[in-house]
């Protein structure tokens, strides 16, 4: 998998341990050989803005998407309940807006 891999993106919540695992994925990369070096994109998830913004400044912009996966109930819901998101929902244009920026 992760050497057929063209991105791999890594969900990056608000605390100390899941904004390390950009390196866990970087190490596990190296355990098993990777030939081929997939981009690691790591995508901040379930944050709100203040902690979007606290995120990128403990790590640094590089490396991470442009676009970042709001703390939301809609999605939450979503989840909870099997459905799809809203069309054009604000919730739905943050994952459209990251497919097109991996995309590109």
């Amino acid at each position: 998998g992760l050497s057929a891999a063209h991105t791999i993106l890594v969900p990056v919540p608000y605390g100390r341990w899941p904004t390390q695992s950009v390196d866990m994925v970087k190490a596990a990369m190296l355990q098993v050989g990777c030939k081929r070096k997939p981009e690691i994109l790591a995508v901040p998830s379930i944050v709100t803005p203040a902690q979007e913004e606290r995120i990128r400044s403990i790590r640094g912009k590089d490396g991470f998407s442009k676009t970042a996966i709001h703390r939301s109930s809609v999605i939450q819901k979503a989840c909870d309940s099997g459905r799809s998101l809203k069309e054009n929902s604000r919730s739905m244009m943050e994952f459209v807006n990251l497919a097109k920026e991996i995309l590109k």
